[in-house]
């Protein structure tokens, strides 16, 4: 398991019937996942991009807070 903490924890409170402990479980949980801060990801192959600055004549960005990077709609050729 990837979160074996979780994942016991998860067992644990599915067979405990008693509440009080069902939530004392709970609140462990939720301290962990509070300090561990468990966020899920995506792993990408890095994309370079290349241009040959003196073929264009402008490549505006979008005016967009997460811009990173203008789309190729955008280029404008000497």
């Amino acid at each position: 398991a990837e979160l074996p903490f979780m994942a016991t924890t998860w067992l644990e409170v599915a067979g405990e019937p008693d509440k009080a402990k069902r939530i004392e479980l709970n609140n462990a949980l939720a301290d962990h996942l509070f300090d561990e801060a468990i966020d899920f990801g995506v792993v990408n192959v890095p994309s370079f991009v290349t241009y040959n600055k003196n073929s264009i004549a402008s490549w505006d960005m979008d005016p967009s807070l997460f811009a990173s990077w203008g789309q190729p709609e955008h280029i404008k050729l000497k």
